[in-house]
């Protein structure tokens, strides 16, 4: 069967796909893998909210939720069929499209880039310049941070080579089945869309949500109401890069060719990729028309009236 990904960049949305599926039909199994090890709150559009709320469900589908440690992994276990979709970041589009394996995203989740550069407040550490000579820690070696935090300090003349060094540290506290059906696509992102709807609507109803589906993610000790501050504090950092109504194109999932290129350049002064492949062969938002047509405003009062 030729081979179709996606994937939900910053996550992109990966799998392989073609043709309808009716709703009268038994549930359609898709296993989806997270590239983290920790599932947060951050990570409820497309975990725990369209579960509980039955937004999968309604698009014929019975999702089981894994989780691998990175991107390189995720697509490795993409292309061994042990899952059907994962959630990539762009690098590994870009990658694996240069060594021939013929995958595509077609949902953008995260508009803006998901890695950030933190330190404590009172830190020395200041400015990306001060960052010569010391250890950055990241989720994984295998981790899409990794290259854009060589990118960024290489734009200040470190070299990531040499001048700085990476720890895998993870995160937070402490996976062929081949489909046959485009529509298996489009609903598992429409469920996905639909959960990051709810969200942004209600975003305490989606933390709570989220500790009840997966109690590990929430802290068993302390105070509640500083956990719940927390929490909502990872959570709209997420959600926030997901945001659509603030943007020139509201659909979800919608990337540009321009966004793919300057990636491209990234990773191509970073001597990751060649750069020999065309921005059109990393993503197409050919099923985004379908992806979005859904009720935006049922699903905001849906959300309103919700108590967990």
């Amino acid at each position: 069967m030729k081979r179709i990904a996606a994937a939900l960049i910053g996550c992109v949305l990966m799998v392989w796909g073609a043709a309808g599926l009716a709703q009268d039909k038994p549930l359609k199994k898709v296993v989806f893998a997270v590239t983290t090890k920790d599932i947060s709150v951050g990570h409820s559009a497309h975990s725990s909210v369209p579960q509980a709320l039955g937004y999968w469900k309604e698009e014929g589908l019975d999702v089981t939720v894994a989780s691998v440690e990175g991107s390189a992994a995720g697509l490795q276990q993409l292309g061994s069929g042990n899952i059907q979709i994962v959630s990539l970041g762009p690098e590994e589009i870009l990658i694996g499209r240069e060594k021939g394996v013929k995958i595509k995203g077609f949902y953008v989740q995260a508009r803006e880039t998901i890695y950030r550069l933190v330190v404590p407040a009172d830190s020395p550490l200041q400015k990306v310049a001060d960052l010569r000579g010391k250890t950055i820690g990241v989720p994984a070696l295998a981790s899409g941070s990794v290259p854009v935090a060589k990118a960024l300090v290489a734009s200040v003349g470190i070299d990531p080579e040499k001048d700085v060094k990476f720890l895998a540290v993870g995160v937070g506290a402490p996976g062929r089945l081949a489909l046959q059906q485009k529509q298996v696509v489009v609903g598992f992102a429409r469920g996905v869309a639909k959960a990051t709807t709810f969200g942004l609507a209600n975003p305490e109803a989606a933390v709570r949500i989220h500790w009840k589906m997966y109690p590990e993610t929430k802290p068993q000790t302390g105070d509640e109401a500083k956990a719940l501050k927390d929490a909502m504090n990872v959570f709209n950092a997420r959600f926030t890069l997901q945001r659509v109504d603030n943007r020139p194109d509201p659909r979800f999932g919608i990337g540009t060719l321009a966004q793919w290129d300057k990636l491209k350049s990234i990773f191509k002064d970073q001597k990751i990729i060649e750069g020999s492949v065309p921005a059109a062969d990393f993503y197409t938002s050919a099923l985004l028309e379908q992806i979005n047509r859904f009720d935006r405003a049922a699903i905001v009062k849906q959300a309103r009236a919700y108590k967990p």
